[in-house]
């Protein structure tokens, strides 16, 4: 249902990435593996129940944070790294321990009285609002 009433002034185009590539096939485009490192990561994966970056994490041929960067890439949403920019102090008391382990979410940034945590940034949810 769309409002009738709803003006918009000065909007501003989205931007658009092109549809999603497959994990492996974007990691050899952009030169990070090599398809036989895919190949052989592949035939793991077909024999136990993992992720294929976690296959090519743990066979030293992908780093973590080069895993990480290529995902927030293919789903077009910001990488936060909490070691390099971690949460403010006066935020660790929004939501409570129980909610962020539920959710795996911690509060990481205050944008007026919402505020936006990692996980809310990567599956386009709604700002959580503080308790």
């Amino acid at each position: 249902m769309s409002n009738q009433r709803l003006i918009l002034f000065n909007p501003k185009n989205v931007k658009t990435t092109n549809t999603a590539r497959l994990l492996g096939r974007q990691l050899i485009e952009d030169g990070h593996i090599t398809t036989t490192d895919l190949v052989h990561a592949l035939e793991q994966q077909s024999k136990m129940d993992a992720q294929l970056g976690d296959i090519l994490v743990a066979n030293a041929v992908l780093s973590s944070q080069t895993l990480l960067a290529t995902l927030a890439t293919q789903s077009n949403a910001q990488h936060v790294d909490l070691n390099n920019d971690p949460c403010h102090a006066s935020l660790s008391n929004i939501l409570s321990a129980q909610i962020c382990l539920k959710h795996q979410v911690v509060a990481w940034l205050r944008m007026g009285n919402p505020f936006l945590s990692p996980q809310a940034i990567q599956t386009n949810l709604m700002p959580c609002a503080p308790r």
